[in-house]
């Protein structure tokens, strides 16, 4: 049977995955499947977890990374074990839990102050280039 439904997106799954492995990084992809993770992708993933958690506890958004800089990269290298970095994230994805209940973050963003706030900076920025 022949269900068009279906076929099309399989197909573009398909085109997709092969698009993917044409142009992967040879490097990066035997180094994670030697260690059965993508190492880049969770060193991120950990990050980001760290970040969250810093802002939900209202210590701001802190871009340099000093304090979690070598454990993220023991990730990039794969020195931590899979499963040690799956517990790992869980823990921290319920202390992250935890913080947000008393978060002092708004549910809701002002719309208006960001975009006004957006315009701002773009004007500074324009005043710099002319």
């Amino acid at each position: 049977t022949y269900h068009q439904t279906g076929s099309t997106p399989h197909c573009l799954d398909y085109k997709n995955y092969k698009d993917w492995e044409k142009n992967r990084n040879p490097i990066r992809y035997e180094s994670n499947l030697n260690k059965n993770y993508d190492s880049k992708n969770m060193m991120h993933c950990t990050r980001l977890i760290h970040m969250g958690l810093e802002l939900a506890k209202g210590e701001g958004f802190n871009i340099e990374r000093t304090w979690d800089r070598e454990f993220l990269l023991n990730i990039r290298n794969h020195k931590i074990e899979y499963d040690e970095l799956i517990d790992y994230i869980e823990q921290k994805h319920q202390e992250f839990n935890e913080a947000i209940k008393t978060s002092q973050i708004k549910e809701k963003i002002d719309v208006d102050f960001v975009n006004n706030l957006l315009i701002e900076i773009r004007k500074e920025q324009l005043k710099k280039i002319f």
